[in-house]
């Protein structure tokens, strides 16, 4: 589940603060971007979508017996914050863990959760939480150059149980590629694309070395659900929140054999930071985008380089029939 602020920063107001060029702006295909108001904190929102993904399951926050936190960003991060999240929503006796992946963040932390569940019996729920705030003073929103993203305010809440819920884990799948860590930002500056020699050929090579990352990931996600990575029975492919060319160039080509029915893409949305995952799951929860046994590939990317992919599948047969137990 998903907490969205109302506030909304236009894409205007970003290129008459120069934080998005007008060509960039074009390629991203985002008009505005939820915006957390005055007072308005991570905190908050972490635990409206806590409190929705717990609503939403009919569970009580005593029954989890996992909480993990994820964010983003720098900003005053309280070193006990995983804990008093876990308690505000009732997990008073809930392993409580803070976990700090870039933007894979929450898919990493529903790695660890669905291992937790599988390896520990007496764990029946456990809740994955996100959440990142830049309010309205910012103007830190528009990072096409850096990561080509556009980075929305929100807060996701994802449940899992032992006992099944609105859609089934067939199967989770990490890759990295560490070494890409010296690409990212240090001190807020961006870094040379190259130390000499030519640019789009540096690139191109970043970029080639990364769709490693993202192959590995999807193939070991599509065999340890029982499919043939050469030709996937998978009715719904989800990406993750990042500006056209960059997804693109990071997944195109990711899925073959048969095509998929429908590929979920909404940059235009935002960027969720940590909550691309539980916002695409929503979403295709919401929209009911699977029919009973149809299957979903949903790829997450993180900046360091990271990528996590998940297959689920919706409850019953084929046809309307119900699954044999």
């Amino acid at each position: 589940m998903t907490e969205i602020p109302a506030g909304r920063q236009a894409l205007t107001i970003a290129i008459e603060r120069g934080a998005v060029g007008a060509e960039q702006a074009t390629k991203s295909g985002v008009r505005s971007l939820p915006e957390a108001g005055l007072g308005q904190t991570r905190e908050d929102l972490a635990l409206a979508a806590g409190s929705k993904a717990l609503a939403a399951a009919g569970i009580e926050g005593s029954d989890v017996g996992l909480v993990i936190y994820s964010w983003t960003l720098d900003t005053n991060t309280d070193w006990k914050i995983a804990q008093r999240l876990s308690r505000q929503l009732g997990a008073t006796h809930a392993v409580a863990v803070g976990l700090r992946q870039l933007c894979n963040g929450g898919a990493a932390g529903l790695h660890f959760a669905a291992a937790q569940l599988l390896t520990e019996p007496r764990l029946r729920h456990a809740l994955v939480l996100t959440a990142d705030a830049l309010g309205p003073d910012a103007g830190r929103f528009w990072l096409m150059d850096e990561v080509g993203a556009a980075m929305g305010d929100a807060g996701t809440g994802l449940l899992l149980s032992r006992g099944g819920g609105a859609l089934a884990v067939l199967s989770i799948a990490s890759a990295a590629r560490s070494d890409q860590e010296a690409w990212l930002p240090q001190n807020d500056r961006v870094p040379e694309i190259s130390a000499g020699g030519d640019e789009s050929q540096s690139v191109s090579a970043v970029i080639f070395v990364r769709r490693h990352g993202v192959r590995a990931a999807v193939d070991a996600a599509l065999v340890d659900a029982d499919l043939d990575p050469r030709d996937p029975d998978v009715a719904v492919v989800a990406l993750p929140r990042l500006a056209n060319d960059v997804t693109g160039a990071l997944t195109d080509g990711m899925v073959r054999g048969r095509r998929p029915r429908r590929i979920v893409h909404l940059a235009e949305e935002g960027h969720l930071f940590a909550g691309d995952l539980t916002a695409n799951v929503e979403h295709l929860l919401q929209h009911e985008m699977l029919a009973p046994g149809e299957r979903a590939l949903i790829i997450n990317i993180g900046a360091g380089f990271t990528v996590t992919c998940v297959v689920v599948q919706a409850p019953g047969a084929p046809g309307g029939g119900k699954e044999g137990t």
